[in-house]
């Protein structure tokens, strides 16, 4: 375990760890991304980025968000840094963002008092992004004119800025069980009760040993996802993955054979 680690000269990093209660530790998450903003460095500016020679993606353009300080939409100022949810729709109707009701929306803490009529994950993720000293945050039932069809092309063509250029993509990854419409209640272990963590640790010769809980892969046939939600990894800086599981680093080796010696994999 990452605390015992130094006990054995190792590093406690990517070493399991004990969790503290049945809630997001906010403050963790805060301390990950001072250190992605401070140590990083570019390698983590631009998604997916393994080497100097990568080079950011466009930024998005007309983009809408949430001001967070203000609680309302608004039009993005360019460059700005923000935060993005990934998420399953739910499948009641809620509050989202039209051309009737632009003027109310855009108003100065409007959306203050009109919490409840937003799904739990879309409250959730108002309330943890603020919780991370973001001052907006781009979530698609609200920044994208669902009854427009022409802001909706321009802005779902360029899904990939908006999650590139994001600093953090906040992903509901909460397993639904397939055939139940609880996809949208909250984020898991935010504001979403659901089963506890249980870690069994066991004391070996002075070192304490723990076994994890159920890897995403496991979960993953196993209930209802949203289509990007997901698939939003490759492209986004940073993900805080909401969840019930836990994920670990996975590695894959694979030993090929051919008679052509002079074949290359790159």
């Amino acid at each position: 375990m990452a605390d015992d680690a130094q006990k054995i000269g190792a590093s406690p990093l990517f070493r399991g760890r004990v969790l503290s209660g049945e809630r997001f530790d906010i403050l963790n998450a805060r301390k990950w991304l001072d250190i992605c903003r401070t140590r990083h460095g570019s390698l983590c500016e631009v998604p997916g980025r393994t080497s100097e020679e990568r080079v950011r993606s466009p930024q998005p353009v007309n983009l809408l968000a949430i001001d967070l300080q203000d609680m309302c939409v608004c039009k993005m100022p360019p460059n700005s840094e923000f935060a993005a949810l990934s998420y399953c729709w739910p499948a009641t109707p809620s509050l989202v963002l039209k051309k009737a009701n632009r003027i109310e929306l855009f108003s100065h803490q409007s959306l203050n008092g009109r919490m409840q009529f937003l799904p739990g994950t879309v409250q959730d993720a108002i309330n943890c992004a603020k919780a991370l000293s973001f001052h907006y945050l781009w979530i698609d039932a609200l920044c994208i004119f669902q009854d427009s069809d022409a802001h909706k092309t321009e802005q779902l063509l360029q899904m990939d800025r908006v999650y590139g250029a994001a600093t953090l993509t906040i992903v509901c990854a909460y397993p639904v069980p397939r055939g139940t419409t609880d996809a949208c209640s909250g984020l898991p272990r935010y504001g979403k009760d659901i089963w506890p963590i249980r870690q069994t640790i066991k004391n070996v010769s002075g070192l304490r040993l723990m076994t994890t809980n159920r890897a995403a892969y496991m979960v993953l046939d196993e209930n209802s996802w949203g289509q990007w939600t997901l698939s939003r990894a490759p492209i986004t800086n940073e993900g805080a993955k909401m969840a019930s599981y836990q994920q670990a680093l996975t590695e894959y080796t694979l030993d090929l054979l051919t008679n052509n010696h002079n074949l290359r994999f790159v």
